[in-house]
């Protein structure tokens, strides 16, 4: 498996962070892991399609997290995309990406190009499943119906797990379980952490809790927030003294094998 990581930051942007995204590359499937902007144009500099793009998994329905869907899906129908698309939102916000598609006419138009919306509970069962691919996705603690992704492929066996945004809880560290890759929620530094529950997120230290119990191989700080921007060593270090395997603060359009 392979992150194709498009954006890093929460939802202020700096020069070099744009909104948490990006795309994992499953056995040769290829799921985008929230929509905002530009992610075509992004792909592309990673030398990627959209066309390539099997389903698209939303975490939670912030704007930030969905915005980008109708330029998306519209570029999709001008190159010619055939076949579904699977689009994924925690249980109950299927609506939202209908009105916001509805809004531009987009949503399953005539032609060969059908959206599926899916509502998945986050209870932990497999929504996609075949030969050696598994993903499964559990609901987190953030401020709206949210869910983290585990996904398991190849061999040998690989497992990437998101937590998209959340505070610390158990579904955290059971999406990371063992994982060779855990991306986390890592929106604030140690000295926050009362505002940053107020907001439904995370610390960097409190990343590292939940890697540490999780018996995560490699800790990936995501999602980060303005009060991070410029202390990216310091977050790293207070992630690092809770957790004992490698910590590593991804760059926007850069890849990452699991």
């Amino acid at each position: 498996m392979r992150a194709y990581v498009l954006g890093t930051s929460a939802a202020t942007t700096s020069p070099r962070r744009d909104n948490a995204s990006l795309i994992l590359d499953a056995g040769g499937r290829y799921i985008l892991i929230d929509c905002p902007g530009s992610v075509a144009h992004k792909m592309a500099r990673l030398s990627l399609s959209p066309l390539e793009i099997w389903g698209i998994f939303i975490t939670h329905a912030h704007p930030e997290h969905i915005y980008g869907l109708p330029a998306l899906i519209h570029l999709m129908r001008r190159k010619g995309r055939r076949g579904a698309l699977p689009i994924y939102l925690p249980l109950g916000e299927e609506w939202k990406a209908i009105r916001l598609l509805n809004t531009f006419s987009l949503f399953n138009k005539p032609g060969p190009f059908r959206i599926e919306l899916r509502g998945l509970p986050g209870d932990g069962e497999p929504f996609l499943q075949e030969g050696g691919l598994k993903a499964s996705c559990l609901r987190v603690d953030h401020k709206v119906a949210a869910n983290g992704i585990r996904v398991e492929a190849g061999r040998p066996r690989r497992i990437f797990a998101y937590t998209g945004d959340t505070r610390p809880c158990p579904n955290a560290v059971a999406l990371g379980k063992g994982s060779d890759i855990f991306f986390h929620d890592s929106t604030y530094p140690n000295g926050r952490a009362e505002e940053a529950h107020s907001q439904g997120h995370s610390t960097a230290g409190e990343a590292g809790d939940d890697a540490e119990r999780a018996g995560a191989r490699r800790l990936a700080l995501f999602h980060i927030g303005s009060a991070c921007f410029g202390k990216e060593g310091l977050i790293r270090r207070q992630a690092a003294a809770r957790f004992g395997g490698e910590v590593l603060i991804p760059r926007d359009l850069s890849a990452i094998d699991i």
